[in-house]
């Protein structure tokens, strides 16, 4: 911003955030994988810069390391996470689910474990809030009992 007075910004951006989203992805799966991404409401379509750099980060990603085959972007802010992974789930092979928003990752977690879907679908999730930690040693554990 040419108001700023910050002389330097510390962090990353949203390409840099899909790149590593990518990288996860691709370590998660040993081949190409469906993978459906659920964008919370900072990436709606009104702040489209922003979804738009955090996709270019993936596809970027992609390109050099083919580790997607096809992805399905949806947001939760049109529709709730639990309805979008149950209206995909059968009708597409998604491997990966990826949410940016850890509410969304709790929802998409319950609807896989309502579904027995556990082990067989990869959740990448942001966020450290205790009920998602949970969910996760509680997956950890099924897949090596499994």
């Amino acid at each position: 911003s040419p108001d700023s007075r910050r002389d330097a910004y510390i962090g990353t951006n949203k390409f840099n955030l899909g790149q590593t989203t990518a990288e996860i992805i691709d370590s998660a799966n040993g081949a190409p994988a469906d993978v459906l991404l659920i964008l919370s409401s900072e990436y709606t379509d009104q702040n489209g810069a922003s979804s738009n750099s955090y996709l270019n980060g993936i596809h970027e990603y992609n390109a050099q390391n083919p580790s997607i085959s096809s992805l399905t972007v949806e947001y939760s802010s049109k529709k709730r996470a639990e309805l979008i992974i149950n209206d995909l789930i059968d009708r597409q092979q998604i491997r990966t689910v990826v949410c940016t928003d850890p509410i969304d990752a709790l929802r998409v977690v319950k609807v896989l474990i309502d579904l027995n879907k556990v082990g067989q679908i990869q959740v990448i999730a942001s966020g450290e809030i205790p009920e998602i930690l949970d969910f996760f040693q509680f997956f950890q554990l099924a897949n090596i009992s499994n």
